[in-house]
């Protein structure tokens, strides 16, 4: 017999307090990381080449990815057979201790080969725990709640992981502008890591009182077997639909970051645009969380993927005047359509997926699409180096809003919500 998880009973503002503190480290530190690539490429993975660097730098942050359909696999089978406030709590555990390490991994003077592949290592152990926390997260949060208000709870979760993104990159630059360049190669990007420590112990602390007592559970059933024999198309089509989102985000920040530094903006700028990308898709994907109320997910879905296109243009166009406030009007024209999809991309998962299976279902779908998106950095920097073109992310978000448009446009209807 096997023991089934009961919910505790949690108040609505707590439900969104347990959900969004592991979330805020994930993107915390992911912000981090794409602000201060460029010192951990000084430090972890030198080169002559700034172009070389920077593709390890981002290779490694792909590596964190990779992972993460494996981690979806075993913390989500947790989630959906022990309770979602286990598997969360586990996750942030993991996120905590892998964040933590990477700001006292050895330099590449100290320790030679060893910092690459113990910091790549980290992040292995990083993306393994993130995996089961998005569809963990979301399936505590909107299974918590009313169907009429789900659109509202997914906007807020969404908004609140990049308010945290915002904060790591207000941190980050406050620091770079404090200190020289080489205290930041030196330590300022690992004190910025070792920040993300008290946030840690403040998720524990939340996810500690959302862990579900066990009751017996007469017929168990295996939700990694049940996903891979019942739900592959399902989970197909859903990683296929949030592939956009993904490679979206990509190139709004890491890519778009890489970009500024090869056409000739300073790191401080760079970080500055950031900044203000963040600020202005927490403020986008409130304003549209409750569009899919009025006009359906589907069609807010499509206008997502076609203003992301638009908004890739004008970020592109704009970029190479040079000027910060070209840059500036690059990072809002890509913000604003990836906040119209956000709160639609959160309901899918748990649109698409009968509960029992699916947190790993979605969490598998989800870490998928997260897979190709956190490769596009580094695979558009490899497109030029190998090739030259300068148009690496064009190529790769027209792939992914291609392959997401023709799945949306052929869904005759709204996906049912399972209970």
């Amino acid at each position: 017999m096997t023991p089934r998880p009961v919910s505790p009973p949690l108040r609505r503002r707590s439900v969104l307090a347990v959900a969004v503190a592991g979330h805020a480290i994930e993107w915390y530190e992911f912000a981090i990381y794409g602000i201060v690539a460029a010192y951990i490429a000084a430090a972890i993975f030198p080169s002559d080449d700034l172009t070389v660097s920077l593709f390890a730098t981002w290779t490694a942050y792909a590596v964190a990815f990779a992972f993460r359909p494996l981690g979806g696999l075993v913390i989500a089978h947790v989630a959906d057979r022990a309770g979602r406030g286990r598997a969360l709590f586990l996750s942030v555990l993991l996120m905590s201790i892998a964040t933590t390490l990477m700001a006292i991994v050895p330099g590449w003077e100290v320790a030679g080969l060893f910092a690459p592949i113990a910091f790549s290592a980290l992040r292995a152990l990083q993306g393994f725990a993130v995996g089961g926390e998005m569809s963990s997260a979301v399936c505590f949060t909107l299974e918590r709640t009313p169907a009429a208000e789900r659109p509202r709870a997914a906007g807020v979760l969404a908004a609140g992981t990049f308010a945290a993104s915002l904060a790591g990159s207000v941190v980050a630059s406050l620091l770079i502008a404090t200190i020289t360049d080489e205290q930041m190669t030196s330590w300022g990007w690992r004190a910025l890591f070792a920040s993300a420590a008290p946030l840690g112990i403040i998720a524990l602390a939340l996810r500690a009182r959302a862990v579900e007592p066990l009751r017996p559970l007469d017929n168990a059933v295996s939700p990694v077997r049940t996903v891979l024999r019942e739900h592959r198309r399902a989970v197909s089509r859903f990683a296929g639909v949030v592939v956009s989102y993904n490679v979206a985000l990509s190139c709004a920040f890491g890519g778009y970051l890489n970009e500024m530094l090869l056409v000739g903006f300073s790191r401080g700028e760079a970080v500055r645009v950031n900044t203000a990308t963040y600020a202005m898709l927490v403020v986008a994907i409130l304003a549209f969380c409750g569009l899919s109320s009025r006009i359906g997910r589907r069609t807010t879905l499509r206008l997502g993927l076609v203003t992301i296109a638009v908004g890739f243009v004008a970020l592109m166009v704009t970029v190479r005047t040079g000027t910060l406030s070209g840059a500036m009007l690059g990072g809002v024209a890509i913000a604003l359509p990836i906040g119209i999809i956000a709160t639609p991309v959160y309901l899918a998962l748990v649109d698409a997926f009968p509960r029992e299976v699916r947190a790993t279902a979605g969490g598998l779908g989800f870490n998928i699409a997260a897979a190709v998106g956190s490769a596009v950095p580094a695979l558009a920097l490899g497109l030029r180096t190998m090739i030259g073109t300068e148009h690496g992310l064009a190529v790769i978000l027209a792939g992914a809003l291609t392959v997401s448009s023709l799945i949306v446009w052929r869904t005759p209807t709204e996906e049912a919500v399972h209970a």
